[in-house]
């Protein structure tokens, strides 16, 4: 049995869009073999996503309040996304977020940033635009932009965009068999 991937959802303030985010990200990467844990870290709320195997991620949506706990939480992820609005303002905000994590002793390599519109105001792939931005002003890697507008079709392909990233960066290798002797001696 294989641990299952660990991704926390950092947040700055509670952002009701982004349970439908990880409601989506959860079916997108879930499959028959391959459970889906979602945890709500405030309400303590697990949600199980269809799959008759063992839980393969688990997500964890909980606020940055720097304690001991939230400290041992993000300390066990696999992964930390910094979850934040396309807004300048939000995204210099989250430098205290990144500064925080460093703090606990979590890498920026263990670190990826994710833009939210919680208005759908601005598409996914503008929030894509602002890559070079997020990553040269936070420091770590964008994952990605989701558009939280119900009636934009490009919403769902904004959420497979993530999965796919959350799976490729997140997908452990397989150790390599052991190689045998050339030589036997008895």
């Amino acid at each position: 049995m294989t641990a299952p991937e660990i991704i926390a959802f950092v947040t700055l303030e509670r952002d009701p869009g982004l349970a439908s985010v990880l409601s989506g990200l959860a079916s997108a990467i879930s499959t028959p073999y391959n459970q889906v844990a979602l945890i709500d870290e405030t309400s303590g709320e697990v949600h199980l996503q269809s799959g008759t195997g063992e839980p393969g991620y688990v997500l964890i949506d909980i606020p940055y309040q720097p304690s001991p706990s939230t400290a041992a939480v993000l300390a066990a992820c696999d992964l930390v996304m910094i979850v934040c609005s396309g807004k300048l303002d939000y995204i210099d905000a989250a430098q205290g977020i990144v500064k925080g994590l460093l703090s606990l002793g979590i890498a920026p390599e263990k670190t990826a940033a994710l833009l939210v519109d919680p208005r759908g105001m601005l598409s996914g792939a503008a929030l894509d635009g602002l890559k070079t931005y997020v990553e040269a002003v936070l420091g770590v890697a964008m994952a990605g932009g989701v558009s939280l507008d119900p009636e934009d079709p490009e919403m769902s392909a904004d959420i497979f965009k993530l999965a796919a990233y959350l799976m490729a960066r997140t997908r452990r290798e397989e150790p390599a068999a052991p190689e045998l002797p050339l030589e036997i001696s008895l």
